[in-house]
């Protein structure tokens, strides 16, 4: 500490000179609090009092909240800041009478940063302010106050200042009094000065996320503040509800990066912005999250320009001012907006060096599947893009299809796998695009609405246009839908040699000028249940557009028998082996009803442990089962589910 302030104090004139701002502000508080102006003031000059505050000057909308109207009558706020000034008790004992009465003082917006500014100016010879430079600067020096639970802020700013004490005497035998202006305000500057030229600024963190923020001109005029200056917005209204954009409020996260845009009049992208705090709680105000400018453009962006951009079509924000204030949008759209090059430039991410490659034999572990029968269904998938996974019951195909997506991705990551369902009532407005209802909500007033929403499988080429690396998208009982509702267009657009943005189409929902293609790195895997009797026939459009891989019971693998032997023994083992081989032949050879498709998987008994649990197995999933096969042939049934159960 003791070299920083000698650095400091080789340069601290140079530094004031150029903050003359600090002496002026300074200067102001001293004036304005003087029992015989403050008697007078009026409301414009309380106005004044708030553009002499730093901590208000870079957060738009906390100066209108607090002095942009006027929250009380004069009065109160000459009675409640002269109490503040120069009231009864200490000034921990005022600020928290001031700060926890609002109905008796006017203390209304008025945050913890700007009463300990106003104390800090008023007392400057002993109070340092306590905002976030000084606490994490004084965090740097090794200055830790000790706070206990149950501390409020008024504690809080006293054991900060009370641990700030040695530096305030260092500071004045090291600096000496160099500057016309009270030891504190000198301190908090050199803390401000050991915040940005000292402490190394953290990188963003992985994953960043990328949103948009409709910022209105009239609150907050975005363009027009400086690099640094920092907002707040509350997560919820002044009735305590919830905003609209809460979900986008509470994934936003430290570092995230963010478009600036002004709404009308402006209605144009003029400044970069990030995440400065994520969601976090702020006396006065709840819970809210803070962003920070980061860069203003020197060359603003009009939205009439960018809804030009085809890249842009689908973005949110751009097709149409919203009354919603924070979007999420793709890495893609963020890029394509600054006008880089959409999907071209975007670096392919590196496999994290701190997770493993996901190997075939990684794949493999307790799949009873052979290596190269395995090898060959991944070639076949990397080479056709599309593949069904097709199987009895109970084969493991849900088991086996995770396992494949890692090994194609080379890495077990779920953020790059997608799971859904088809059935009789899945739709094209499900899976693609589609018109769906709204609820929406103002006040107590509810009415429906009607938005065109994408669906879950757009959505999903959305983002892996943004990540070049393999994206996974698999759907179970692939033919229980109807395929051609639930496609449309796409059973063109996801032809191995129909991807990527050449082979842009215009869906059935989209307006003039706007297009869709399936990136070229998404792989679809589809599971189909050969036994499932309400199934259709696939058509022939769909089989020729995908590859298909068959999975076997594994009742003859060596691996499966000494997986089953070491847990539940080898004599059940061998029954279990022997009876099931037996019962999958005559199912094959019963061409008439059945057939090889309707053979019973091994995965109904990965569990077994003992004579009681094969015996559920039996009577609970394979005895349905087998009524249902010979449902004409009672006895034929009776007799199998005999001979399973008699171990």
């Amino acid at each position: 500490m003791t070299k920083l302030l000698q650095e400091f104090s080789e340069l601290a004139v140079n530094w004031f000179n150029e903050r003359h701002i600090v002496k002026v502000y300074y200067d102001f508080f001293q004036n304005f609090f003087k029992p015989e102006n403050l008697k007078s003031a009026e409301w414009p000059d309380f106005q004044r009092l708030a553009e002499h505050l730093h901590s208000l000057n870079s957060v738009a909308l906390a100066k209108a909240n607090a002095f942009g109207r006027q929250n009380y009558t004069i009065e109160r706020y000459r009675d409640s800041f002269n109490f503040l000034a120069r009231g009864e008790g200490s000034e921990e004992d005022r600020i928290r009478q001031f700060r926890s009465d609002n109905k008796a003082y006017a203390s209304k917006y008025l945050g913890n940063s700007i009463v300990s500014e106003i104390i800090g100016q008023l007392f400057a010879e002993k109070f340092v302010f306590m905002n976030r430079r000084d606490i994490e600067a004084a965090q740097f020096l090794g200055i830790k106050p000790v706070y206990e639970r149950g501390d409020d802020f008024a504690k809080r700013f006293t054991k900060f200042n009370k641990a700030l004490e040695p530096l305030l005497n260092a500071y004045q035998k090291e600096v000496k009094s160099l500057i016309d202006i009270p030891r504190g305000l000198q301190v908090d500057q050199f803390l401000s000065w050991v915040y940005e030229m000292k402490i190394p600024k953290k990188p963003a963190p992985e994953g960043t996320q990328h949103y948009w923020l409709n910022c209105n001109p009239d609150v907050w005029k975005v363009s027009e503040f400086t690099i640094g200056t920092e907002e707040t917005f509350t997560t919820h209204n002044e009735n305590g509800k919830k905003r609209q954009v809460y979900a986008c409020f509470k994934a936003a996260k430290h570092g995230d990066l963010v478009i600036g845009y002004e709404t009308a009049p402006t209605q144009q992208v003029t400044s970069l912005l990030e995440i400065a705090q994520g969601v976090h709680e702020e006396e006065g105000k709840g819970e809210c999250v803070s962003v920070k400018i980061i860069e203003q453009l020197g060359v603003p962006y009009p939205l009439h320009d960018l809804q030009m951009i085809p890249a842009l079509a689908d973005c949110d924000p751009v097709k149409a001012e919203s009354r919603r204030s924070l979007f999420k949008i793709s890495k893609a759209e963020y890029d394509a907006i600054l006008g880089k090059t959409f999907i071209e430039n975007v670096e392919t991410p590196e496999l994290n060096p701190m997770k493993a490659v996901y190997t075939i034999t990684d794949a493999l572990d307790d799949l009873f599947i052979e290596e190269v029968t395995f090898k060959e269904w991944v070639r076949q998938w990397e080479i056709g893009k599309n593949l069904i996974l097709q199987g009895a019951p109970g084969v493991g195909k849900t088991f086996v299809a995770r396992r494949l997506a890692y090994a194609l991705m080379q890495e077990e990551d779920p953020q790059r796998v997608a799971f859904v369902q088809f059935h009789q009532s899945y739709g094209y407005e499900d899976f693609v695009q589609g018109i769906k209802p709204v609820r929406v909500k103002e006040g107590d007033v509810a009415r429906t609405e009607f938005d065109l929403r994408n669906g879950v499988f757009y959505d999903f080429c959305l983002k892996a246009k943004g990540d070049p690396r393999p994206h996974v998208f698999i759907i179970d009982e692939i033919n229980r839908g109807n395929l051609s509702r639930i496609l449309g267009e796409l059973l063109m657009l996801i032809e191995v040699d129909k991807r990527g943005e050449d082979h842009t189409l215009r869906l059935a929902y989209q307006e003039e000028g706007q297009c869709f293609f399936v990136p070229d790195n998404i792989y679809i895997l589809g599971m189909m249940n050969t036994a499932d009797r309400s199934l259709a026939v696939v058509d022939y459009a769909l089989r020729r557009r995908f590859r298909f891989a068959t999975i076997e019971p594994a009742f003859e693998n060596k691996c499966f028998s000494k997986y089953l032997s070491e847990l539940c023994g080898e004599i059940l083992t061998n029954h279990i082996i022997l009876v099931m081989g037996q019962l999958n032949e005559a199912i094959a050879s019963d061409k008439a009803n059945l057939g090889p498709g309707f053979c019973i998987g091994h995965s109904y008994f990965c569990r077994v442990k003992n004579n009681k649990d094969y015996e559920e197995v039996i009577r609970y999933q394979i005895q349905p089962l087998i009524n249902e096969y010979w449902f004409d042939q009672t006895r034929k049934a009776d007799g199998w589910i005999d001979k399973l159960l008699s171990v």
